[in-house]
């Protein structure tokens, strides 16, 4: 079996009013930066010639395919939808803590046992993940993208490369980023080919 390359891209930054805020279920556009950090790897991403594409259908990930995919088709999937934070939706951290200290606690000290207020539990999220992405590893391409989100693709991150749970928020891909798995079936886990390419980022570091 060839080896697969798979191309994980998150969503561009957010407009000002929803930093430091937990987006999930919300349909929010991309903000200026997001839309600059989206057209700076639409040439990177055509030079890598995917075979296929797959899209949340959140407005943010929508913008991001069309910004960087162009004309190329991008099959939507409400697999990899963002997860839905229920009553904690735009609110930050602090102000969840505030309002639910002990519920929150939890949430810092188990994160992959929480069900959010009137939203999602994150072992379903977890679940439907992972059945996404054993469903890629299936398919006869070999060069696939996914444009998603930071909690879908950290998830995706952990099943690709056999990561502990406790570790794989170090590992969670900036906004407006690209990386690439590289997953060769025969010799599991998946290695980083690139992690968290910002090429506007990297224009500072020219000599």
């Amino acid at each position: 079996m060839a080896v697969k390359k798979i191309i994980l891209i998150r969503h561009g930054e957010l407009p000002p009013e929803f930093s430091g805020r937990f987006v999930g279920s919300t349909d929010a556009p991309l903000g200026e930066h997001g839309i600059a950090d989206c057209r700076a790897l639409a040439g990177i991403w055509r030079a890598m010639k995917s075979e296929i594409t797959f899209v949340s259908p959140k407005l943010r990930a929508l913008q991001t395919a069309e910004l960087i995919c162009g004309s190329a088709p991008a099959v939507k999937d409400d697999a990899i939808r963002e997860i839905d934070f229920g009553k904690w939706e735009n609110l930050t951290f602090e102000e969840i803590a505030g309002a639910n200290p002990e519920y929150s606690k939890y949430w810092y000290d188990h994160p992959d046992e929480i069900h959010f207020p009137e939203g999602e539990s994150v072992p379903l999220f977890n679940l439907r993940v992972e059945t996404f992405t054993e469903m890629l590893l299936d398919l006869p391409q070999n060069v696939i993208t996914v444009i998603s989100h930071g909690g879908v693709l950290t998830a995706m991150i952990r099943r690709l490369m056999d990561l502990p749970r406790d570790f794989m928020w170090r590992w969670q891909p900036s906004r407006g980023s690209l990386s690439v798995i590289n997953f060769d079936p025969q010799f599991p886990p998946g290695r980083f080919g690139v992690f968290n390419l910002k090429p506007l980022e990297l224009e500072g570091w020219r000599a």
